[in-house]
């Protein structure tokens, strides 16, 4: 059973959250406008990058982001900082959170809160929340730096080890925190946002994840590279 505290589900969340990201919204826009511009010129493709999302109770939504990646790339929806699919403006967008803008507009719509679990997609979902999701959260603040933890995971496993290791991690963290959220965990939060105090450099389980799934990958992967080049040595002879 998902327990939330009384603040994530209030009337005086949402206020503070319409009010905070309108103002917000109206003070960004010029910043807005000129990565836009930056993002069009760079790269070709929309400026704004769409996808549906699962959001309160489930219902889906459509979230909005400065587009990071190449337009119609080909592969998974996970990502490293040293994504070949990554636009030349990308990783520095990432890096300091300025693609999540476009969210502002997504919570003075309804549709996501400015503190709560990061939306998952339809395909990522595990339970429903009957409490909007938010654009940072616990576990956004704890893996701040969460491309660069993987950045020794190679592409083949990136969506096992999030399934495995980070995903189960993340969503304690949402659950306890919205738990017990007030308005003021909710102020340090955004606070610690902006600071990008993570919590979390390496942890335990992703080591031990490592040291076990990328050896048996490699072993694997060379093992059929070894199996190719006999073949074609065959085949010559």
């Amino acid at each position: 059973m998902v327990v939330s505290s009384q603040w994530c589900e209030s009337r005086a969340k949402r206020a503070f959250d319409f009010c905070t990201a309108a103002a917000l919204l109206m003070l960004v826009w010029p910043l807005l406008l000129v990565l836009c511009i930056v993002i069009r010129t760079t790269s070709p493709g929309p400026a704004i990058f769409r996808q549906r999302r699962v959001g309160r109770r489930g219902v889906d939504f459509t979230i909005y982001k400065l587009r990071t990646m190449r337009d119609r790339s080909i592969g998974s929806n996970r990502s490293s900082h040293a994504d070949h699919r990554l636009t030349p403006f990308g990783p520095w967008l990432r890096k300091y959170k300025f693609d999540e803008l476009p969210q502002l507009l997504n919570v003075v719509l309804g549709h996501m809160s400015l503190v709560g679990p990061r939306p998952k997609l339809r395909g990522h979902h595990s339970i429903d929340i009957h409490y909007r999701p938010g654009i940072t959260g616990a576990a956004t603040v704890a893996f701040a730096g969460e491309e660069y933890l993987l950045r020794d995971v190679c592409p083949e496993l990136l969506e096992d080890c999030h399934q495995e290791v980070l995903n189960p991690r993340k969503l304690q963290l949402d659950l306890e925190y919205m738990a017990t959220a007030t308005f003021l965990s909710d102020m340090r939060l955004l606070w610690h946002t902006l600071l990008r105090r993570g919590r979390y450099t390496e942890i335990a389980e992703l080591r031990a994840w490592l040291a076990s799934n990328q050896i048996a990958w490699s072993m694997s992967h060379n093992r059929v590279h070894r199996s190719v080049e006999r073949a074609a040595i065959s085949r010559s002879g």
